[in-house]
């Protein structure tokens, strides 16, 4: 009787919640696709050679393992805490379920594996935040580390190639004229943008983003909730890896490169995630991923050096979260 009063309770908190917020984020994911859209059509114009189908699948092909792993990592941002590790674990597993793949020519126990431990390292993240005590930034920072000098050291530096042909031509084939990656990237999205607005949990993933005291009271199980928010974020990081060591067709050490977490967490805030929990839709972080791959594409087209193109994705980070941080505030004062 006390778990079904509390799975009320948290129910009817998370409806309120869930209320309060959603005219917001239905307003700011029709700007962020409206954005998209004059992007599309200015740089159609002005800019030779991106509106064509072969670049424009390309955008959205380079957007699929960044959009997933920032989409893991908005579970985490909207419980109140940080997740840096995605682009590590993207990598060891990928590393380790081709070793496997390659060895025992299995193509199905290779997915597994890569699926197997980003999962895992996800509950080793969620468990030491909770249970230890340890600060998520720190925790999942010093986990990217680890998993990226293991990688190193296994691999000495080294691409591993991919010897399934099957699994290259399943997730990095065609569906009819529809790239698999891109099925997947845009299926999983819906799935977790419905699993966020629609269920329980995720009712109950933004209470312990907003409040975590108001939500313990409510009976929400604050702990559980947030490590199953890092397991989430792994499950995305194994299918980011799936996908790209098949695009690949290998799996390389490059995989865990620096500049995958600032893109990753570039789209998450674009999409509308709020850096101080509670608050964000997958959706959003579908077009963030997609605006941050624009813009990339638009620095390669118009042969922008290196240093150009840090800059300018350090200039959107900053940007990005003065937003965010404007929001927060404004929602704030408009509550008193």
């Amino acid at each position: 009787m006390s778990d079904n009063k509390s799975l009320e309770a948290s129910t009817q908190s998370g409806d309120w919640w869930s209320n309060k917020f959603s005219d917001q984020d239905t307003v700011y994911n029709a700007i962020l696709i409206i954005i998209s859209l004059i992007l599309f059509i200015f740089l159609s114009i002005f800019v030779n050679g991106f509106f064509t189908l072969r670049n424009l699948t390309n955008v959205i092909m380079q957007s699929s393992h960044l959009g997933l792993l920032a989409i893991g990592c908005s579970f985490p941002l909207i419980s109140k805490n940080m997740d840096f590790s995605p682009p590590g674990t993207m990598m060891i597993s990928a590393v380790l379920g081709v070793t496997v793949m390659n060895m025992l020519n299995s193509a199905l126990l290779g997915s597994i594996v890569i699926i197997a431990i980003s999962l895992a390292i996800g509950f080793v993240n969620g468990a030491i935040v909770t249970r230890i005590g340890i600060p998520s930034f720190i925790v999942t920072l010093a986990m990217s580390k680890i998993t990226k000098g293991f990688g190193l050291w296994f691999t000495g530096s080294e691409s591993i190639s991919i010897e399934s042909e099957r699994f290259i031509n399943i997730f990095g084939g065609n569906l009819g004229p529809v790239p698999v990656t891109i099925i997947i990237f845009v299926g999983l999205a819906t799935i977790a943008h419905l699993f966020l607005s629609r269920t329980i949990y995720g009712r109950r993933l933004f209470a312990a983003g907003i409040n975590p005291s108001a939500a313990r009271v409510s009976g929400i199980p604050i702990k559980r909730t947030q490590i199953s928010a890092f397991v989430i974020s792994g499950f995305f990081a194994g299918m980011a890896s799936l996908v790209l060591a098949a695009r690949w067709q290998a799996a390389a050490p490059r995989m865990a490169q620096d500049w995958f977490v600032l893109d990753m967490i570039t789209a998450a805030i674009l999409g509308g995630v709020s850096i101080m929990g509670g608050k964000g839709t997958a959706m959003g972080v579908f077009f963030g991923a997609l605006i941050v791959k624009v813009i990339a594409n638009i620095l390669d087209l118009v042969y922008a050096d290196e240093y150009m193109t840090w800059v300018t994705k350090g200039l959107v980070v900053i940007f990005a979260i003065y937003f965010n941080m404007r929001r927060e505030l404004k929602k704030r004062r408009d509550e008193l």
